[in-house]
Formats: structure tokens, sequence, C-alpha cells
């Protein structure tokens, strides 16, 4: 009889099993020469992660620990936006299970960073996508001044511009535009203070008889971005929770 045929007919009646080696499962398989293994068993399944969108949320879901999670927890700080809660080593290859994660959804302070825009929409971004600081109000009060279209690019030297604005009830005047100046927009978890970091205010000729448009630029190479990670590295040290930043 065939040996091919032999071996065909032992799998649909026998059929596969698996045996464990070390940490290891195999999937063997009756062959011409007894059980051969094929392959690797169908791994462990791993958990969904779940998402929260506050640092509090994920805390909380420490804390009350509802789904037995084990002792050993590390929670890591990936970014200014984002918390990942793991579990300890597991399996042969020493993999993680990412048991939760906070992501953080700021306003939409970017569009209002590196963009030139028109006067009011300048303005109401500065107001709503920014947090309430003696800087944000003296930038306010600049731009609420401005009268006319006119920047003067022959006193641009790269560094600052002088835009005419209104002094007093009916005087104008050309006045320097104040560079840098230092914002706190909303771009990490509620739960922590708003890191400030400087910005450069630019003007561009607006349209005839209109204001100038204007635009924010970081200055400060994204540094913001590590004081972010080391306060929400504090407050979830605070919170008693196990954290690396």
């Amino acid at each position: 009889m065939d040996g091919t045929f032999v071996s065909e007919l032992a799998q649909r009646i026998v059929g596969p099993k698996t045996v464990r080696a070390g940490k290891m499962e195999y999937l063997l398989r009756p062959g011409k020469e007894g059980w051969e293994a094929t392959g690797l068993a169908a791994p462990e399944p791993i958990p969904d992660t779940i998402g929260f969108s506050t640092l509090d949320g994920l805390v909380g879901y420490i804390r009350e620990n509802e789904d037995g999670l084990p002792s050993s927890l590390l929670c890591v700080v990936q970014g200014p936006t984002e918390v990942a809660l793991f579990g300890p080593l597991h399996g042969e290859f020493a993999q993680r299970f990412t048991y939760a994660r906070a992501e953080c959804v700021p306003p939409q302070a970017p569009r209002l960073i590196g963009t030139f825009m028109d006067h009011e929409s300048f303005v109401i971004g500065v107001q709503t996508l920014m947090v309430d600081t003696p800087e944000r109000a003296a930038l306010l009060k600049f731009v609420g001044n401005i009268r006319q279209e006119h920047v003067r690019d022959d006193a641009d030297d790269g560094v600052s511009q002088k835009v005419v604005v209104r002094k007093g009830a009916a005087s104008l005047e050309a006045t320097a535009v104040p560079n840098p100046v230092m914002l706190a927009p909303y771009r990490t978890f509620p739960e922590v203070e708003q890191p400030a970091s400087p910005f450069v205010l630019r003007l561009k000729q607006g349209p005839e008889g209109g204001r100038p448009s204007l635009a924010l630029f970081e200055a400060d190479g994204g540094k913001w971005q590590l004081e972010a990670v080391k306060r929400v590295r504090t407050y979830l040290s605070i919170m008693e929770v196990p954290v690396l930043a």
C-alpha cells in the first residue's frame, strides 16, 4: 500500500496533536516515519488593549483592578499624549501584554501653529486653544490694536517686524512686533499643567484695507515635549502608579 496514502489516512483517523517542549507547544501530525512536527501550535490569545482618553481613567482602572491585573505592572509615558500600561514579561520571547493605553487628543492647536490666518481667526484661536496667561493677554492686546494693513518690511531684520497699531484714542504708531512670546497651547493631558514654550509671531500684508494675516511658529525645537512627558510622569507618580518615562 502506498506510504502517502497510509499517512493521509492516519491523519484523518488520528488527527493532529500538540506536544510541549520547554515553554513552547508544537503541532504534530502523523507521517511516514511516525509523528512529525509541522510548526508551532496556535499562540496564546492576547487580550485586547483597553483605551482611555484621560490619565484619571487609566489610574482608576489600575486602582479598581476589576480584571485581576498582575502585581507587576509598568506605565510607560510614550509621549506628551500617550501612556501605555504593560504587564510583566511573558512567554518564550519575553513579550509584554499592553493591558491599557491612555491617549489624549488635544484641541486643534496645530492648525494655529505654523499657519498664517486672518486676524479674527487668529484671535479666536489664541483665546480658545491656549492657556490664559499674562503673556497671552499681552499678545491679544497687541494684536487687537492693529488698525491698518501696512507691515513695515523695511524694518524686518529676520527677528522683529514693525506694524501700525493704535496708540490712545486716535493716534497711530509703528510698533515692533514682540518676539519671542511665551505661550502654553493645550498640547498634553488636561490633568497636568500645560508647558509653555517660546513662539515667533510673524505678520504678512493683508488684503487692501484689511489687517495683516498672522502666524505663530514654535521656537524651542520641540523641547516642550520633554517637559510635558516629565509632568505626566510626575502626575502618575503622585497617583502611586509605577511609571517609566
